[in-house]
């Protein structure tokens, strides 16, 4: 067989290019660990799934990786054209079509970290409750301690103002309710990147802080 020859610099490019993302993507595919995802379905689909990977020669773990990739431009992305497919096929979803105004879609469309806001809260009840304490106990009071915390609730006050800013609450908005949707995604994704629960869940410290003292402060900003 003729060996092809690259008869320009440009052909040189992208065969480097090409070779290159293979090395990377040969690298990284080795150190990429098991996920472990529950999927609820009737043993009908089930067999249908497997019948449908089995007869192209993949399993069914490959189809997902492979979809995945097309959907998010991810490790085992197939192609510009299956990315294009993919992404049309979501925006084309109810969930995609009409995503829920959430506290949890707001964070995520303008770029802020959802774990970064519910730390800003929990940094918050901490504080109000160091200075209730201290205002109960002025004999434990240190020089410092209320400029201390003082500035802790100014501070979180802000960035979470900020990270809040153009979210709206609907009349019947549960503020509460949207606060534990953002703790429950954040343990579902440690737990999912992670392979393990973490010692201690967002849901088990939101159970620990009294929403019921941090939520006027958080309700201000609406």
């Amino acid at each position: 067989m003729r060996k092809k020859v690259i008869s320009s610099h440009a052909d040189y490019e992208t065969n480097l290019i090409s070779e290159m993302d293979m090395r990377n993507y040969n690298t990284e595919t080795k150190t990429i660990p098991d996920r472990t995802v529950t999927v609820r379905l009737s043993e009908k689909d089930c067999m249908k799934l497997f019948e449908r990977c089995g007869s192209s020669g993949i399993t069914v773990s490959q189809l997902f990786e492979s979809f995945i990739g097309d959907l998010i431009d991810g490790t085992y992305t197939n192609g510009s054209d299956e990315r294009m497919l993919a992404g049309k096929w979501f925006d084309r979803c109810w969930f995609g079509m009409f995503p829920q105004k959430t506290l949890l879609n707001h964070l995520i469309e303008c770029g802020y970290d959802p774990e970064e806001y519910f730390e800003m809260i929990i940094q918050l009840d901490t504080a109000i409750k160091e200075t209730d304490y201290l205002n109960k106990h002025p004999e434990e009071k240190e020089a410092g301690d209320a400029e201390f915390f003082s500035k802790m609730i100014s501070d979180c006050r802000e960035e979470i103002k900020s990270m809040t800013d153009g979210w709206k609450m609907e009349e019947d908005t549960d503020l509460s309710e949207e606060i534990r949707k953002v703790a429950s995604w954040i343990d579902e994704k440690n737990r999912f990147i992670n392979g393990v629960e973490s010692p201690i869940t967002c849901r088990e410290e939101l159970e620990e802080i009294d929403l019921m003292e941090v939520l006027p402060e958080l309700e201000q900003y609406f």
